[in-house]
């Protein structure tokens, strides 16, 4: 196996929004088999941090210039028009008009690759006509979830695949204790404070009840409005951005991972540390929620104090269920949502095309 992938080595241009730290794995990883150039925005310019080194790749920084709702980036654009790499693979985004302008001036395509989420918000039919374009003319598609891959599948793409998004490597899932008092349940947020996150409820939830107890970990939490008598009593209790093995203790300490709005790779790290993850279900989320929704873990309308109210109740009464949700996360995880797995599925898509 390690001949053939040595064999089949490829130069790679990667074409990406951004290159955050939790990409860093992945892409290091990748460049043990691939010669591998990134292109990227900056990462603070969307408030991400990047890696604190980068492995194994040439990493180029972009530069692109906004106006009117879309951005031009003419070093990504300049090596895309001369590229001669084995592969060209491109994060689709149809506000970045120097991907979709290099795409069409080329003529030739066989070599190009469309990577990402590919579905967002939007559902215009001017807007799908265009994505379903430029998919089918590529060589292929790689995308964060089977779903997805299903839809592009559904659009006359013939070569598409999912590589399960994620920024967990096997050695990094951890096997926490868990306490089993649950007279006061501990629920965990981790990420950036964000609108779409609607952290406000769960502020709102330590108002109105005793015995739930709250922690947000993450950049710009001081931004969220909460009582001073709630932080003075530690019902809710406020970190500033941790990251690797200083996640642990606050993970640890939880009953339950809460996302009371959008959810992304807040998914990933709550099955990292064994730790079931409730979710809000009426809000958008990221392609990762699917993880959670393959694993069993519970959505909950978090805009409604009853079907909240339920939940906690019945987590009160059954310590195992938390249990049983952070075990079945993690396993399903472990299974097919690794940075092995994401890697191991670049590397035969490319060898593929």
């Amino acid at each position: 196996m390690v001949d053939d992938l040595k064999s089949a080595k490829k130069n790679v241009l990667f074409i990406l929004d951004h290159a955050p730290d939790y990409r860093e794995s992945f892409l290091s990883s990748m460049s043990r088999h691939h010669e591998l150039t990134i292109i990227a925005a900056p990462c603070d310019v969307i408030g991400l941090s990047p890696p604190k080194t980068r492995t194994g790749y040439k990493y180029i920084e972009g530069s692109p210039i906004s106006f009117f709702g879309v951005s031009f980036d003419p070093i990504a654009f300049i090596y895309l028009l001369r590229s001669q790499h084995s592969i060209i693979c491109v994060d689709l985004n149809l506000r970045r008009i120097e991907r979709i302008l290099a795409f069409l001036l080329r003529g030739n395509n066989t070599r190009w690759v469309w990577w990402g989420p590919f579905f967002g918000a939007s559902k215009h039919k001017v807007i799908n006509r265009l994505k379903r374009y430029l998919v089918t003319r590529a060589s292929g598609c790689l995308t964060y979830t089977w779903p997805i891959a299903a839809e592009l599948g559904r659009w006359g793409v013939k070569n598409v695949r999912s590589f399960n998004n994620t920024q967990c490597l096997e050695a990094d899932f951890k096997l926490l204790s868990f306490d089993s008092d649950t007279s006061r349940i501990k629920m965990l947020f981790v990420g950036r404070f964000q609108e779409r996150k609607n952290l406000e409820r769960l502020v709102d939830l330590a108002k109105r009840r005793l015995d739930v107890e709250i922690r947000l970990v993450g950049p710009h939490m001081e931004n969220l409005s909460v009582p001073e008598q709630l932080l003075q009593e530690g019902r809710v209790q406020i970190y500033p951005k941790q990251e690797g093995d200083d996640l642990v203790p606050h993970f640890e300490w939880s009953h339950v991972v809460a996302n009371p709005g959008h959810v992304g790779l807040l998914v990933m790290n709550t099955a990292q540390h064994r730790r079931g993850i409730v979710i809000d279900q009426a809000s958008q989320h990221a392609p990762e929620y699917w993880l959670a929704k393959e694993a069993e873990q519970p959505f909950v309308d978090f805009s409604s104090s009853e079907a909240l109210d339920h939940f906690i109740d019945y987590c009160k009464t059954k310590p195992e269920y938390l249990v049983a949700l952070g075990d079945k996360l993690q396993q399903v995880a472990r299974s097919r949502y690794t940075i092995e797995h994401m890697v191991s599925t670049h590397i035969t898509f490319f060898n593929d095309i």
